[in-house]
């Protein structure tokens, strides 16, 4: 790394997911849970990184462990979480009170996924399932608008094109990767057995339309090409236990991070011909469970784990990345 990771330390709350703000470079947010999500409540952080370090903007407790959270891309005070509960809370950083602005409930089971929308013509959330189900919302509305099923086991992650409106990835412990257009929700439109085990983590390329990633408990990462799913075009080896988030970079087409139950952060390069990580960051001593790039800040991460930190830096092997013109 280029310079020591800013920290923030998260005393009795293990770390499941972390996001940058959509319109801050400075802000994000995380999930957490008590007693690594078996039991106990959940808590969601929300943080600014400043020259002095990460500081704490709020903090609102949940009765049940936080599994994931996502900004809103319409509202910048608005962020999302997924509960082992199975409701989702939406919640206001404007707002004087501690409890949720709104509280969105249906699934039966934890919700462990939560994306929202990145196009503005399409400003929904998808809700992923251990009742293996993924759910589409509109914050404003009290129930959801669509239901998908055809998930054979719990759902961990639903992420939404950010090129075709109403189309969204899938990955689920049924072992496949799933494709979903939500004018027809009764069946998936492409539905891909991307690993003999269970698939933790899916995204989509954020400069391919047709190209997603999926990560596995074997430690695999595949590349698809949605117009001919029959073989992966890369297998990038390199973790030895789950791969628990799978990120592409904002800023170059071929550039992605993970993390994983290794307590490891990678990040890789598809186009390269050894199929190896460019850069093995390993400043955790438990399961990295989040990752996320900063949209505003090129070559800059944030990550959080079970060892109860949050940490955001910039890895060497991202500072050679240019950011697109806009």
């Amino acid at each position: 790394m280029i310079s020591p990771p800013a920290m923030f330390r998260t005393p009795g709350r293990h770390g499941y997911g972390v996001q940058f703000h959509p319109f801050s470079h400075q802000r994000i947010a995380c999930a957490t849970s008590q007693h690594f999500g078996i039991a106990g409540a959940g808590t969601v952080f929300v943080l600014d990184h400043t020259p002095q370090g990460l500081n704490l903007v709020r903090a609102w407790e949940w009765k049940e462990g936080l599994f994931d959270v996502t900004w809103s891309e319409a509202n910048p005070n608005i962020l999302v979480t997924g509960s082992g509960d199975g409701s989702l809370q939406v919640w206001d950083t404007d707002s004087p009170t501690q409890e949720p602005a709104k509280i969105l409930q249906e699934h039966t089971k934890e919700v462990y996924g939560i994306n929202w929308s990145l196009r503005r013509d399409a400003q929904s959330i998808v809700s992923a399932s251990w009742d293996t189900t993924l759910k589409m919302w509109d914050v404003n509305r009290s129930q959801s608008l669509v239901t998908l099923t055809g998930h054979e086991a719990v759902v961990y992650a639903g992420i939404w094109s950010p090129f075709m409106t109403g189309c969204l990835a899938s990955a689920s412990g049924d072992g496949t990767l799933r494709i979903w257009d939500i004018k027809k929700p009764y069946a998936a439109a492409v539905v891909i057995p991307a690993s003999k085990g269970e698939i933790l983590t899916c995204d989509w390329c954020r400069y391919h339309p047709n190209l997603v990633f999926s990560g596995a408990v074997d430690g695999s990462v595949l590349g698809w090409d949605l117009r001919n799913p029959r073989q992966p075009v890369c297998h990038l080896r390199g973790h030895k236990y789950a791969v628990k988030r799978i990120k592409c970079s904002p800023f170059e087409g071929n550039i992605l991070v993970t993390c994983s139950y290794d307590f490891t952060v990678k990040t890789w390069d598809m186009k390269d011909p050894s199929c190896a990580p460019r850069e093995t960051i390993e400043h955790h001593t438990e399961f990295v469970y989040g990752v996320d790039f900063n949209l505003h800040v090129p070559g800059q991460i944030a990550d959080c784990s079970w060892d109860e930190t949050i940490k955001v830096y910039n890895p060497a092997s991202l500072q050679a990345v240019t950011p697109v013109p806009s």
